[in-house]
C-alpha cells in the first residue's frame, strides 16, 4: 500500500488507531496495552521513513462511545465522529493525537503525574 501512496501526485495520509493505553500503561490490560504500543511504534517509524510523501498519525483516544465501551460513562468519553474530526484536525501537525480537547487535557495531566 505504501509504495502506491508514495507514487501519488498529492500527499496521502495513513491514520492508525491506537489508544491512550499505548502510552499510559494500565493494570490488567497487558495484551491490549502491548498491541497499542506496537501500533504507536510502527506508525512513528512509518512517519519517519515517509515524511516526504505521507502524513501518518496515530490516534490515541482515552474513551470513545462504542459497543466495546458501552459500560463506561464519563465526561471524557467522546463520540466516534468527534474522534475522527479532531484527529483529522491534527493530521500533518503531529504524528500522534489525543483526539480532542478533553483527551488532550487528560493526557497532559497524566503526563505530569508520571514525572
Amino acid at each position: 500500500m505504501i509504495p502506491i501512496l508514495r507514487t501519488r501526485k498529492h500527499r496521502s495520509a495513513i491514520i492508525n488507531l491506537s489508544s491512550s493505553f499505548g502510552h499510559f500503561i494500565s493494570h490488567g490490560a497487558s495484551t491490549y496495552t502491548h498491541s497499542k504500543v506496537m501500533v504507536d511504534h510502527y506508525s512513528r517509524t512509518l512517519a519517519i521513513e515517509n515524511k516526504d510523501k505521507l502524513d501518518i498519525i496515530t490516534v490515541r483516544p482515552f474513551g470513545v462511545r462504542t459497543p466495546m465501551m458501552e459500560m463506561k460513562k464519563g465526561a471524557f468519553m467522546i463520540s466516534p465522529k468527534d474522534c475522527v474530526i479532531s484527529s483529522l484536525a491534527d493530521l500533518g501537525q503531529s504524528d500522534t493525537t489525543w483526539t480532542g480537547f478533553m483527551h488532550k487535557v487528560q493526557a497532559s495531566y497524566l503526563a505530569k503525574m508520571k514525572e
